[in-house]
């Protein structure tokens, strides 16, 4: 999903102009399933200082805090990757991520 350039509803012109909240994004694109995982979330993490609560699993990207502002372009580079099963760069990835969280939270 990326915003037309005729669409002229405020996420759309957020999205072309400043960017948007990932998880903003998401919920507006996933409806009440992705609300509802983030609002729990949110509710009930208990993160180490410095470290998010919650975090969004994208396909292309990794794993991204949903507060984190993302552009009309980079939201081009988040879906441009085809998911596939058995996709070895995905799972590459997602061990880097939770390695990388790992460090984060001690």
């Amino acid at each position: 999903m990326v915003a037309s350039e005729r669409a002229t509803f405020e996420l759309a012109v957020r999205l072309r102009e400043t960017g948007v909240p990932l998880g903003e994004l998401f919920s507006f694109i996933s409806g009440l399933y992705f609300r509802g995982k983030l609002a729990y979330s949110r509710a009930f993490a208990q993160a180490s200082p410095g470290v998010g609560g919650a975090f969004v699993i994208t396909h292309a990207a990794g794993l991204i805090e949903p507060e984190i502002l993302i552009t009309r372009d980079r939201l081009r580079e988040i879906s441009a990757e085809r998911v596939e099963a058995n996709n070895p760069v995905t799972a590459d990835r997602s061990k880097h991520d939770a390695h990388k969280l790992a460090k984060r939270i001690g």
